[in-house]
């Protein structure tokens, strides 16, 4: 195995860990149930990214590199983060999450990139291309929701951006 293999999937499962730390920690720092619900999913979701990749790892390692796109299971649920705008609109901290997601997704989706051009590998590059994909997925419901709860607080705040 070459060890830019190596290195490549390993730096993503290090975007992966972060990214799920991250939301594990919006999580518990949300002061409403249905924000720290959508944060525990993406959480997960990156808990499930991560282990798809040491799993391609390990099959490299062994000489035995496969990947089936079907482990990943369907679409993100985007619908996770659509109802809780209204709750979240009057949470600061949620607020900053949300705005730290986007960054977040916009470094994987970057570094994704840059491994599917990259890698030696086809079924690596498949693999970078649907969870790109899905970062993509990530980051439109992330805008869409820090939009609408950017929305709110002006308006709470009787404060007009335009």
């Amino acid at each position: 195995m070459a060890v830019d293999e190596a290195r490549i999937l390993v730096t993503a499962m290090m975007h992966e860990v972060q990214g799920e730390q991250f939301y594990r920690m919006a999580a518990v720092a949300s002061k409403d149930a249905d924000v720290r619900q959508a944060f525990v999913h993406l959480a997960a979701e990156k808990a499930r990214h991560c282990q798809v990749l040491r799993d391609l790892l390990a099959g490299v390692q062994q000489g035995q590199v496969c990947f089936d796109p079907e482990v990943l299971g369907g679409a993100p649920a985007a619908d996770a983060l659509a109802q809780v705008a209204s709750q979240a609109a009057s949470c600061e901290v949620e607020t900053c999450a949300f705005k730290v997601g986007i960054l977040l997704e916009k470094a994987t989706i970057d570094y994704y990139r840059q491994a599917a051009g990259e890698t030696d590998l086809p079924e690596a590059r498949r693999l970078y291309e649907r969870l790109m994909a899905w970062g993509y997925e990530h980051l439109d419901s992330l805008e869409r929701t820090y939009e609408q709860i950017t929305d709110a607080w002006f308006e709470q705040q009787r404060f007009s951006p335009a």
